[in-house]
């Protein structure tokens, strides 16, 4: 044959490979939507709503306040696992 020929070991490296390329495009394009459904959620609440301060505070506050928790649990490692492996 002329093509390209891969053994045992470097179909399950190229394989193994692929398997994260996949996973970490998949998790970009998951954090890309997110970020783009508050950001327009947020620039609806300032254009139509920028009279109204208590919805507006709460557009903005709100994901400010669940991004620094996440940060502060991933940065700090303060996760309680349970005996089952869950987080609690």
């Amino acid at each position: 044959m002329n093509g390209l020929t891969l053994t045992g070991p470097e179909l399950v490296l190229y394989g193994g490979a692929a398997v994260v390329l996949v996973a970490a495009l998949w998790l970009a394009w998951r954090l890309l939507l997110t970020a783009a459904g508050i950001v327009g959620a947020q620039w609806l609440v300032i254009h139509y709503a920028a009279g109204n301060l208590t919805l507006l505070l709460t557009a903005l506050g709100l994901p400010a306040l669940f991004a620094a928790h996440v940060l502060t649990q991933a940065l700090t490692g303060t996760a309680v696992r349970r005996r089952g492996g869950r987080r609690r």
